[in-house]
């Protein structure tokens, strides 16, 4: 059972990453943060990590921003922005 939920709340932490990632360019980087950050506390996610859910998000949405990727697989750095 919580080998099943490290899965799904990994799973939700890259769809937030990818879709954080595709979002770069379409306004500051401060006002996607806060939407990005906004809509993973009313989604549950936040919540779901637990003491330091919302430190964890502000990373994955940092790294995000600067196309990084903060996972212990893939690419290790995206397109870097300029």
């Amino acid at each position: 059972m919580k080998n099943e939920r490290v899965a799904v709340l990994k799973k939700r932490l890259r769809a937030l990453w990818r879709d954080v990632k595709a979002a770069r360019g379409q306004g500051t980087d401060e006002i996607i943060a806060a939407k990005f950050c906004a809509l993973a506390g009313k989604s549950g996610l936040t919540a779901a990590l637990g003491r330091y859910g919302e430190e964890d998000i502000a990373h994955v949405v940092s790294w995000a921003l600067r196309g990084m990727n903060p996972f212990e697989t893939g690419p290790l750095h995206g397109e870097p922005r300029e």
